[in-house]
């Protein structure tokens, strides 16, 4: 599915599935530029437009734990427009169940985000895990056992679920 003539952007909703891709691209999954836009609220073209070069696949990484018309028109509106756009070769959907810190514990051994960075509470899990370098998020997921089988595994069951999850196209076979 995915060339070596391909250019891959990542599209992420913020700076923590930014600094994940980054730590495990190559490894676990296909290399490509991240740019942090959140689709769910923001429009995509006016600013990525210009980015996207011929024969982009577009890799959108999106949270759906913020459930109401406005964010799944706002994302909808947002995934026909970078279909339509004359550069893109392909758009694969990526939604996070509930968001980032939920399938981090489900795709790893760990009951609560803290554990990861050992943070104090899961509120700090993102400030602490923006902290690590990218080469230390590699070897804490060995620690907790992460699983890229079932990282972004899982369909949505609220409003997104009108988005299927593609996330086998991106994964690397291990």
């Amino acid at each position: 599915m995915i060339k070596q003539s391909d250019s891959i952007i990542y599209i992420v909703e913020g700076e923590t599935e930014k600094k994940l891709i980054a730590s495990i691209k190559n490894s676990y999954i296909y290399s490509g530029r991240i740019y942090v836009r959140n689709l769910v609220q923001n429009d995509a073209i006016s600013t990525l437009s210009r980015l996207i070069k011929p024969n982009s696949i577009i890799i959108i990484v999106f949270d759906t734990d913020v459930n109401d018309e406005e964010s799944i028109n706002k994302l909808g509106k947002n995934i026909r427009e970078l279909r339509k756009h004359k550069n893109v070769k392909k758009v694969i959907l990526i939604s996070q169940i509930l968001n980032l810190e939920e399938e981090l514990v489900y795709s790893t051994n760990m009951k609560q985000i803290k554990e990861f960075t050992k943070s104090k509470s899961n509120k700090e899990f993102k400030s602490d895990f923006l902290a690590m370098t990218d080469s230390n998020v590699p070897k804490k997921l060995n620690e907790v056992n992460f699983d890229i089988k079932r990282l972004w595994s899982r369909n949505a069951t609220n409003r997104y679920k009108i988005f299927t999850n593609e996330s086998e196209l991106i994964k690397k076979k291990h």
